[in-house]
């Protein structure tokens, strides 16, 4: 699972930068911490300044890269796609991964597209390049109106997990709730969070990730009753001062590991390397499996 984090690695604008562009262009006074679950609506609400449609086109126009950029973000993302995974998730909206694991045309996305239909929310649609799945769980370019960015869209992308999820409600008693859950979640990514082991790299973890906080919870519920398996799921911090001491706990409670790599503040290229030890923490991961 890849966040905006890793374009630190190559000076792609960050999430933050994003942000504030969008704020200055737009007159709406977005907030990094909250953009993603409330800024966006009640700026709307109280101003009507911006239309939904107007802001996810500004979105799409920031969130591209350069092709000097998209060359290097490439390059760099083949130490995480050369691991041999099968499937890849990911909260960015352009198309790095994809362009990493072989000839990728977005101009020619219907090509890979898996499901063509699902243009608001993003649960079975993904990518395939080169056998390859790639999942982007909170929108994407081609697909604009997938763009998450306020609190209504979150929760209608819950509201969408969860009604996948109502049929083996009723069995959560019984053994067969694996085979229910599998079965109900088929070709989704959600699927791969409960069922297959993931690493996350390139995320803060904040309040604002609402969709994953909500879906750790539930899991760990169903860990904790015996109704669910455990698979292991590792948080990659990555950051120059040690991850807050809360967020870690909070983390250890969910039934997810934090495994830390400090960033050298004083390195140029602190952020770069800490993400290329990360890539190899992950493949001895993989090559324990």
């Amino acid at each position: 699972m890849f966040g905006n984090g890793i374009n630190r690695c190559f000076n792609a604008k960050s999430w933050s930068a994003i942000i504030a562009e969008i704020s200055a262009s737009t007159s709406l006074r977005l907030n990094n911490r909250f953009l993603n679950i409330l800024s966006f609506d009640c700026q709307q609400i109280e101003t009507n300044k911006i239309s939904k449609k107007n802001l996810l086109s500004k979105v799409r126009e920031d969130t591209k890269l350069s092709k000097e950029d998209l060359e290097r973000c490439k390059n760099f993302y083949k130490n995480f796609t050369d691991l041999g995974c099968d499937c890849y998730l990911t909260t960015n909206y352009g198309y790095e991964i994809e362009s990493s694991l072989g000839d990728f045309d977005e101009t020619k996305i219907e090509e890979y597209c898996t499901n063509k239909r699902e243009t608001v929310s993003s649960l079975k649609r993904a990518n395939v390049v080169n056998g390859h799945k790639v999942y982007h769980i909170h929108g994407e370019h081609c697909f604009e109106d997938s763009i998450c960015i306020g609190l209504q869209h979150y929760i209608n992308n819950i509201s969408h997990i969860d009604r996948r999820m109502q049929e083996a409600y009723g069995l959560l008693d019984e053994p067969e709730i694996r085979s229910t859950l599998r079965s109900a979640l088929s070709h989704t990514w959600v699927k791969h969070m409960l069922f297959s082991n993931v690493h996350f790299v390139g995320f803060g973890l904040d309040q604002s990730e609402i969709d994953l906080w909500w879906l750790f919870a539930l899991r760990a519920s169903w860990i904790s009753q015996g109704l669910l398996k455990e698979n292991k799921i590792v948080y990659h911090y990555s950051e120059p001062k040690p991850c807050n001491a809360l967020l870690k706990d909070y983390l250890n409670k969910m039934y997810v590991e934090v495994d830390e790599t400090i960033v050298d503040a004083k390195d140029p290229d602190g952020y770069k390397k800490a993400y290329l030890k990360i890539a190899n923490k992950i493949k001895k991961a993989l090559d324990k499996e």
